[in-house]
């Protein structure tokens, strides 16, 4: 696959972040990539992922009396102890903000991201900020943030776009792998 298909479907992928606050970080993310900037594009993915996974925690008190705490409990454990990956991705997951294949993944783009870090590793490829990408926005991003608060009806609907949408990523990512293979 070229750097102009692989822009595309960034740019395709745009389109599903649902919220106004990630999409501008997401846009931040995609242009780092396009000005060869691999390095910033994932700080900026990561940053995305965290920032709404942390805005979607203090939303949840709104439909959930019971997480009144939670908020304030991670800004305090972060205060603490800085960002923990582990903690936040548990925590989402306790509040169903995040699938257990999503969880995996976001390990995985930390572990990307702190590579990242290290100027003596290699700059990630353009393919693997495109998945990594792809992940984030299907595993976070386009997500419902407040599933409790829906309908049944809604929260099935809900749910059905995330299979769908996660069957369609898994395409993508294989083509996209398969495309690295071959060049």
């Amino acid at each position: 696959m070229t750097e102009a298909q692989l822009y595309a479907l960034l740019d395709s992928y745009e389109e599903k972040v649902s919220n106004n606050e990630d999409r501008k970080l997401f846009v931040e993310a995609v242009r780092a990539a396009k000005a060869s900037a691999p390095r910033a594009a994932y700080f900026t993915l990561w940053i995305c992922c965290v920032e709404s996974l942390k805005r979607r925690f203090g939303e949840l008190p709104k439909c959930d009396p019971i997480v009144d705490e939670l908020p304030a409990e991670i800004s305090a454990m972060e205060a603490i102890q800085g960002p923990s990956i582990a903690a936040l991705v548990e925590k989402a997951q306790q509040h169903d903000l995040l699938l257990s294949a999503g969880a995996a993944k976001l390990k995985r783009i930390y572990s990307m991201q702190q590579l990242c870090r290290h100027a003596s590793e290699a700059s990630p490829s353009l393919a693997d900020f495109v998945a990594d990408s792809f992940a984030v926005v299907d595993s976070v991003l386009c997500r419902a943030g407040m599933l409790e608060c829906r309908s049944t009806s809604e929260q099935a609907l809900v749910l059905s776009r995330d299979i769908t949408s996660l069957v369609s990523t898994l395409r993508q990512q294989f083509t996209i792998m398969e495309s690295v293979k071959s060049s």
